[in-house]
């Protein structure tokens, strides 16, 4: 079973993202099969990884692919009638053990659907699968590309979602450098 390690501040600019980026790319440079996945709805781990900043290829990314952090879970979060799946995972050319689970700008709209299962803690049938959804989610590519490690870059956000995220890692890392502001979001993270 793959480990799972947050990486989390309410601040935003402390360093998630990159920090998240070269453990990654560290980690499966060492062998060890290394997953990343961007789950905060800026996508900027999906940008840096697909090097979007040039000729848009962000765009051209999901009008190719149908495989996102919102497609992948959306028959829980979207109370479809299909099962959650392994999902399909980017492939990085140049570091074959490191894949991505590219972010998706209306992950967010998932944010209420955390909050209402959070709340109603099994009242609703359609939304008891909602809290361990991402978990599962994980636990089924990691078997399929065989993981190490899951990294997860989140947003700066105090939410549901993040709460969620959260619950369901093994650990967590708060990237932070000693500037005041930095000091102000870890504060607000305990």
């Amino acid at each position: 079973m793959a480990k799972i390690i947050a990486l989390f501040n309410n601040k935003g600019g402390v360093s998630k993202t990159t920090t998240t980026f070269h453990l990654g790319w560290k980690l499966a440079e060492l062998g060890y099969k290394t997953l990343m996945i961007d789950t905060d709805p800026q996508c900027n781990l999906t940008g840096l990884c697909l090097n979007a900043d040039k000729e848009n290829k962000l765009t051209q990314f999901y009008e190719a692919n149908n495989y996102n952090i919102k497609s992948a879970l959306s028959p829980v979060l979207n109370n479809e009638m299909r099962p959650l799946e392994a999902t399909t995972c980017y492939e990085f050319e140049h570091n074959e053990n490191l894949f991505l689970l590219p972010g998706h700008i209306e992950f967010s709209e998932y944010d209420a659907t955390y909050n209402i299962a959070e709340n109603m803690t099994g009242s609703l049938v359609v939304l008891q699968n909602v809290p361990g959804a991402l978990r599962q989610l994980i636990t089924m590519t990691s078997e399929k590309y065989h993981l190490d490690f899951v990294l997860l870059d989140m947003s700066p956000s105090i939410s549901a979602t993040n709460a969620n995220i959260l619950m369901g890692s093994d650990f967590f890392i708060i990237s932070m450098c000693p500037r005041l502001f930095l000091l102000y979001g870890h504060r607000i993270t305990y």
